[in-house]
């Protein structure tokens, strides 16, 4: 597994997660990559998608589509995946 942590709001970074995907992957919205929320989950249907509770918070993001993780549940995910990739 791979996590995908999306930092950018920008749709054309989006596109690139989508299209570095495998199969059992996963998504995590970190930063600004919170605002990629709606769009993310309808790009994305079948990987799974988190994203960070703080920083979805500061950013006024509430109707989170994801799954909302803490600070401890993302150093969780990243220790049990084989690599993390981040895009900007």
């Amino acid at each position: 597994m791979i996590v995908h942590t999306l930092f950018s709001d920008s749709p054309d970074t989006l596109s690139q997660v989508v299209a570095a995907l495998l199969l059992g992957d996963v998504v995590l919205l970190a930063g600004d990559g919170c605002y990629q929320n709606a769009r993310a989950k309808q790009v994305t249907p079948d990987a799974d998608l988190f994203m960070l509770i703080e920083d979805a918070r500061v950013r006024g993001v509430n109707d989170a589509t994801a799954r909302l993780i803490s600070d401890t549940e993302w150093v969780t995910l990243t220790a049990e995946s084989q690599q993390v990739m981040s895009w900007f």
